[in-house]
């Protein structure tokens, strides 16, 4: 297998895609919700492959979800760049890796295929990316989930995390943290207008 390396343009979240498959042959799909047609996104999969993401200060990283809530979007907080989308838990947890965030990327060179998935169902989403997402590792400082409705900091109580090759791999819905900090506000003079 290949691995493709990449991620966010601050370097906080790290990507590394495996797949045997030849990036230029490999299927681009561009995404035509709201969501993705804002960030440009090109993604890719291979179910056969293995997407493993690593971050650096969980601080950084903005997980969000938005109309069935069936994926979490990495997307991250410092540098504003969208590397990866990942739904299901445990041995389940399944993955897309958005191409523009691989540091080869010119590579994946496949003109994208526009797809639009607002008819499916919840059950028809989850199947269909059971079926054509890859399996993802997630390696990092991550909040963990405590139950299906609280989540916290890992304080001796039961987690949803699994091990797997050394590494350990968090259920993707585990990354879904309580709501970021109030922001601190960006200083006026940065939004003040100059005059010329």
């Amino acid at each position: 297998m290949t691995v493709h390396s990449g991620g966010c343009h601050c370097g906080n979240i790290r990507l590394n895609f495996s797949t045997a498959l030849d990036p230029a042959g490999l299927e681009i799909r561009a995404c035509q919700c709201s969501f993705c047609t804002r960030h440009g996104s090109r993604a890719a999969a291979d179910p056969n492959g293995r997407l493993s993401i690593s971050v650096e200060d969980r601080v950084r990283l903005q997980v969000y979800r938005f109309g069935l809530r069936t994926a979490d979007y990495l997307v991250c907080r410092e540098c504003g760049v969208y590397v990866a989308a990942i739904a299901g838990e445990g041995d389940d947890a399944r993955a897309i890796v958005i191409v523009n965030a691989l540091d080869d990327h010119e590579l994946f060179s496949r003109q994208p295929v526009a797809v639009r998935f607002d008819a499916e169902t919840r059950e028809q989403r989850v199947a269909r990316r059971r079926r054509a997402w890859m399996p993802v590792e997630i390696r990092g400082t991550w909040m963990r989930r405590d139950s299906a409705s609280s989540f916290s900091h890992n304080k001796g109580r039961r987690e949803s995390l699994h091990h797997f090759g050394g590494a350990t791999q968090i259920s993707a819905f585990s990354l879904l943290a309580a709501r970021p900090r109030a922001r601190a506000s960006a200083p006026r003079a940065l939004f003040a207008r100059t005059e010329a």
